[in-house]
Parts: structure tokens; C-alpha cells; sequence
């Protein structure tokens, strides 16, 4: 399974409600946000969820105007995530 909604001008508030979405997508593969505005606050939202999804193998964060805070919270659900191999920031 896959989700792509790369360029949708998702902020924080729809990062919100798509990481609650994600509780049903146990399935997920491969995940493409890239280019959206949800920053740091949707970052911590999204690797609350992450952390969950056992089968994600590409994950596509670019241009979503993430800083330090963000890859900081990212950083430690990614790094356990075990079938991950994509990592795009």
C-alpha cells in the first residue's frame, strides 16, 4: 500500500488528521508528503504514528519545511523502524 499526497499544501492540522488516518494502514509500504507545510509541530504528529507501522519501506519528507525539531523527534521512530530503507528529509 501507499500513500502520495506530495505538493496538497498539508499543514500542521491536516498532518494531524491524516496521522490519525494512519492508525487503520498497518499495511502502509511507502508514505510521500514531500512538499507540503506542516513543519516541525506535523513532524512530531507524523513519528507519533510512524512508530506503528511495521511494513513502511520509503518514507518522502522533502520540502515540508522541517527543522532541527522536527528531524529531532523523526529521528529516533525512524531509526527503529525496521524495514525502512527510504528516507528522503
Amino acid at each position: 500500500e501507499a500513500i502520495d499526497l506530495g505538493s496538497c499544501e498539508i499543514g500542521p492540522e491536516g498532518i494531524k488528521s491524516l496521522s490519525d488516518a494512519l492508525r487503520w494502514a498497518t499495511m502502509l509500504r511507502t508514505i510521500n508528503l514531500s512538499n507540503n507545510i506542516f513543519g516541525d509541530a506535523g513532524a512530531t504528529k507524523l513519528g507519533e504514528r510512524i512508530k506503528y507501522l511495521h511494513h513502511l519501506e520509503a518514507i518522502d519528507l522533502s520540502g515540508c519545511e522541517i527543522g532541527p525539531e522536527g528531524i529531532e523527534s523523526l529521528s529516533d521512530v525512524l531509526r527503529r523502524a525496521q524495514m525502512l530503507r527510504t528516507i528522503n528529509l
